[in-house]
């Protein structure tokens, strides 16, 4: 096999595997489809080149170079459609691609006659060298403008693009370039000059830089399938430099001749078999599992569909529970039992349990962090299984025994660490098998990766479980803050009828003997000491309560509730309150507390805004009927302040822009209102001008009792 032949080889293995992976990898995307439709084209040129240099006869000559030239007809006009579809501009092109498409089907049906090629002679050190007919000077024309016209799409792209597009069009650009340089080191030839195609080799530069821009840079989104098949492509060259000579020794041994174009068939269904035989491998040996281990095979499927379920369960509880339960009820096992890390406490606690008693339960012990099994996992970071330990010869017998005692004490064969960037947040253990058999290898190999996924779904879950806590004091600290402006409407709302009740008890003893008087006193003191008890019950359910909990209200009744409340204080210039509230608004379930909240957050954002310079406060309520037919509650809240900026408005409901920029308080009171409306199910909307002032629109949908509970 000469350097040619060679070249064409190397071409075309490189080409079809690349072109294969490719296409498999997302045959429904057009970038796949035609790079694809281009690789196949270069394989059959390169097998065809290849082919045509081992030829030993005229006959077995032209064969090939018909097989190689329909690949280079089909190669400038895939390769254009794959670089419109790189660059997004099929849509701006697909009449020219059509009249092209329609030149080439031409160009194939012409190449078999002696119009394309007109003979066949000895040039240079080839002794069947094709020569040009009269209509290839016009194919020669239309391959090369095609090539020059995609190089410069590729070449007007990069000189647009900035940043990581960039430098992935300049490997595309540059490997195209090279590659179409060297396949054009053969046409010289064709036309009696002497310059050899060396540079046919320059097509694998091509395709293996093309290949790297994808590995590196992800162009295309398949760097996995790209690595394979550069593993495939090295392994076939690996496998083809010694196979093809033996092949070609072997037939000179046993049948006298060398048949060079059997031999080439015979690597390609050799390399081919190699190319399959991992994935039929993998496909028996799961065919295997699936019929002659079922039960095994059933079980290390559910483990693996587990495996992905874990990290959507956020509440630690849950997740925990949910763990033992599965390990237990599928691994067949007596007991599991959970360990998870108390941070405060600085031990290890039994968080879950699976086959255990309630008395059972209660006595298994707790570790300290510095005890020999938790030391021995987050040290060792592997798993411990009972049956080695009693067995095997260990160089610390005494440490081997704690750990020992340890796993009896809690009734575990095998303890997996749940560890998670270096950190033992548990550890799990499962007792004996229920079937008396032990855990093989392979199953402590997948409840280990199954360790791995349950110590990071927990440690999400523990997040999860910590930004609750931290959202809920922080709602608890807005509400102490604005419990001083209710404690000041308190205190306006008691005065009036504790002075009501004095001024009777005061008048009393001169008017003992008057019932009549007596009753009015005794009926006025109880209204006013229920009026009284209702607003300490309302202050005191607004400061203690933190749960949602919904109740069927009159949102009319609420706004005017905090209206009063935010509008008792006395203020530098007059403010005049403006309310238009829709007699006729339906009654909602809504967590009363929760949006008084939100109503006291954005009223007292809204008088801030006008309480140094005076103003409007509006406040209206309507009823919204949607396209679809969905209801909507809307509570409009305006003034006429200065106005919030385009940047503050667009992070209004970000807390970390106003810490940065030590905003007001009321700010995070904002953030809270804008967290409760959406866990309403509803959402909140801002607008504003600078100098003429802002609009907070509440958007909460309507619900009945039906639909109550969902919130």
């Amino acid at each position: 096999m000469n350097f040619f032949a060679f070249s064409g080889l190397v071409n075309g293995l490189a080409a079809t595997g690349l072109a294969l992976l490719v296409y498999r990898r997302a045959p429904h995307d057009l970038r796949h489809q035609t790079f694809g439709r281009f690789g196949l084209a270069v394989a059959f040129w390169s097998y065809g080149y290849c082919g045509w240099q081992l030829a030993g006869t005229r006959e077995a000559a032209v064969w090939w170079v018909h097989i190689l030239t329909l690949g280079a007809i089909w190669i400038p006009v895939s390769y254009l459609h794959h670089v419109l579809a790189l660059l997004n501009r099929i849509h701006l092109s697909r009449r020219f691609l059509r009249i092209n498409y329609a030149l080439a089907v031409a160009f194939s049906l012409i190449s078999f006659t002696p119009f394309f090629i007109r003979d066949y002679q000895p040039e240079a050190i080839f002794p069947f060298w094709p020569k040009a007919g009269i209509l290839f000077h016009p194919f020669l024309l239309w391959w090369g403008g095609l090539a020059i016209w995609a190089i410069v799409l590729l070449y007007t792209a990069f000189r647009r693009e900035t940043g990581f597009r960039r430098v992935q069009l300049l490997y595309v650009l540059i490997g195209s370039t090279v590659g179409y340089l060297g396949g054009a080191t053969n046409f010289p030839l064709w036309y009696d000059i002497p310059i050899l195609p060396y540079g046919t080799i320059l097509i694998t530069f091509y395709i293996a830089t093309v290949a790297y821009t994808l590995l590196r840079y992800r162009l295309m989104g398949f760097s996995l399938a790209l690595e394979k098949g550069l593993a495939y492509l090295v392994l076939m060259v690996l496998i083809a430099l010694p196979i093809y000579p033996v092949l070609l020794i072997l037939q000179k041994l046993f049948f006298g001749v060398m048949s060079t174009q059997f031999s080439v068939i015979q690597l390609a269904l050799f390399l081919l078999t190699v190319i399959g035989a991992y994935k039929m491998k993998t496909t028996t040996a799961d065919t295997i599992s699936r019929t002659l281990f079922r039960e095994r095979y059933q079980v290390y499927e559910t483990l693996s569909r587990f495996s992905k379920a874990l990290i959507s369960i956020l509440d630690v509880h849950t997740l925990t529970n949910t763990i033992v339960n599965t390990l237990g009820e599928t691994m067949q096992s007596r007991t599991v039992v959970l360990y998870l890390l108390d941070k405060q406490r600085a031990l290890y606690y039994p968080a879950a349990t699976f086959g255990f008693s309630p008395q059972d339960s209660a006595t298994l012990p707790s570790f300290c962090q510095t005890d020999v099994l938790p030391c021995w996992l987050r040290d060792h970071q592997a798993e411990l299984v009972r049956e080695e330990l009693e067995h095997g010869d260990h160089s610390d017998p005494s440490g081997m025994s704690q750990l020992l005692l340890d796993l009896i004490h809690i009734r575990t064969s095998v303890c997996l660490p749940l560890i998670h960037q270096h950190r033992l947040l548990g550890f799990c253990g499962l007792g004996p098998r229920t079937t008396q058999t032990w855990y093989s290898p392979h199953d402590v190999e997948v409840l280990m990766v199954l360790a791995r996924e349950a110590a990071i779904a927990i440690d999400n879950a523990l997040v999860y479980q910590e930004v609750k806590e931290s959202r809920t004091a922080i709602r608890r600290t807005d509400r102490l803050r604005s419990l001083e402006t209710m404690a000041s409407g308190l205190a306006q709302e008691i005065r009036l009828p504790l002075a009501s009740i004095r001024a009777f008890i005061e008048q009393a003893p001169q008017r003992c003997d008057d019932q009549v008087f007596l009753q009015q006193v005794a009926l006025r003191v109880m209204n006013d000491v229920t009026r009284i008890e209702h607003h300490i019950k309302e202050i005191l359910d607004y400061a203690r309560q933190i749960e949602p909990r919904l109740t069927l209200e009159d949102l009319n009744e609420l706004i005017e509730s905090c209206l009063h409340l935010t509008t008792v204080h006395p203020t530098p210039r007059p403010i005049r309150i403006e309310k238009s509230l829709a007699p006729d608004l339906p009654r909602s379930w809504i967590d009363r507390q929760q949006i008084k909240q939100v109503l006291l957050n954005i009223l007292l954002q809204s008088l801030e805004a006008i309480r140094e310079t005076g103003g409007v406060l509006r406040v209206r309520t309507h009823e919204l009927i949607r396209s679809s037919g969905d209801r909507w509650l809307v509570i409009e809240v305006s003034d006429t302040g200065s106005g919030i900026s385009t940047v503050e408005r667009n992070h209004l409901f970000d807390p970390f822009f106003h810490q940065e920029h030590n905003a007001q308080p009321w700010r995070l009171g904002l953030v809270i209102a804008n967290q409760i409306i959406h866990e309403h199910q509803g959402y909140l909307e801002v607008s504003s001008e600078i100098g003429k002032g802002t609009t907070f629109i509440i958007n909460l949908p309507l619900r009945s009792a039906s639909t109550g509970s969902h919130v």
